[in-house]
């Protein structure tokens, strides 16, 4: 299969598995945290400043380069639980879009990070069909690696290997169907 028509499928796959997360996570309101940030540094304040109100949705590279001045690759690090997890679909989708530009994939990498690092926080606060995006989205990254780049890079053995821990946890595993 040619490289080409790798690409032409990952991104068909890519916009049906945001069109599943714009659903799924579509429950989520307007953010109102008693807090942000897990830090009163500078750059906190300004990732609380640039995030305070934003519903996930408005959450954009184009965004956070215009009014943060970087990708955000830094931002999950900063938010509290309830706040990184509320954004965790807008870096998942940025990620998506946005797979081959220079730069981004450290925002890949950012989501991946947060992902396990509140993973037990996030069985707790999503649905099953919200972590079972979280799922898909892991694999994804798998898939486009495999299909890049002939191999899956043994940096992240970590994220696939909890994939299989979010799906461990769902009262009942099941194929997960794209509309």
């Amino acid at each position: 299969m040619s490289k080409i028509v790798r690409k032409v499928e990952s991104r068909m796959l890519e916009k049906q598995l945001i069109s599943r997360i714009n659903e799924d996570f579509d429950s989520f309101g307007r953010p109102s945290f008693a807090s942000y940030i897990s830090s009163d540094c500078s750059e906190a304040r300004e990732i609380e400043s640039y995030f305070k109100g934003k519903v996930w949705q408005e959450v954009t590279l184009d965004s956070l380069i215009d009014s943060y001045g970087s990708e955000g690759s830094e931002c999950l690090g900063f938010l509290v639980s309830e706040a990184a997890s509320y954004y965790l679909p807008s870096f998942m989708v940025i990620s998506m879009k946005h797979m081959y530009d220079n730069n981004v994939g450290i925002v890949t990498y950012s989501a991946l990070q947060y992902i396990e690092r509140d993973v037990d926080f996030l069985l707790d606060a999503y649905t099953d069909n919200e972590l079972m995006c979280l799922v898909l989205f892991i694999e994804y990254i798998k898939l486009i690696e495999l299909l890049d780049m002939g191999a899956v890079n043994n940096d992240c053995g970590p994220y696939y290997a909890m994939a299989i821990k979010l799906l461990k946890k769902l009262p009942s595993p099941k194929i997960y169907e794209f509309p």
